[in-house]
């Protein structure tokens, strides 16, 4: 989990810097030398890399909620764990049982962070899948610029 924080802490620089890039080939994209199909390529080019930022975003904040939601998760945990390591119930049912009454409280939260987790990673294969093709087309529209 260390590791997926890193990464989401460090999105908003990088989508900085991506959406940079993209300002700048949108202003290159309207140089003169290129055809209408050329320019026509880059603006979807800049268009869908644009949509993939938001996207890339949109994830960001849901795995913001996803963690604010595992904190009554792990509060319920280490009260079962606590109570289970002093042989506070009999057997393994008691112990199953007295789980889910003590996470029965944060499962709506993660049940909702999950949806908003797993509509965040279609949008965002949606968006990329979008830039791929736009990054195929421009490719080929410039590739007698080559």
């Amino acid at each position: 989990l260390a590791a997926a924080a890193t990464a989401r802490d460090a999105l908003p620089g990088l989508l900085t810097a991506y959406r940079g890039a993209l300002d700048g080939l949108a202003g290159a994209a309207g140089g003169a030398g290129l055809g209408g199909d050329q320019r026509g390529a880059l603006d979807e080019v800049v268009a869908a890399g644009r949509a993939e930022a938001g996207a890339a975003d949109a994830l960001r904040a849901a795995a913001l909620d996803g963690a604010a939601a595992t904190t009554g998760v792990e509060g319920a945990v280490a009260t079962w764990v606590e109570r289970r390591a002093a042989g506070s119930y009999r057997d393994v049912d008691e112990a199953a049982d007295a789980y889910a009454v003590l996470s029965a409280a944060a499962r709506p939260g993660l049940e909702e962070a999950r949806a908003l987790l797993a509509a965040a990673d279609t949008g965002l294969r949606e968006a990329s899948q979008r830039q791929s093709a736009a990054l195929r087309a421009a490719d080929a529209a410039l590739a007698r610029l080559r």
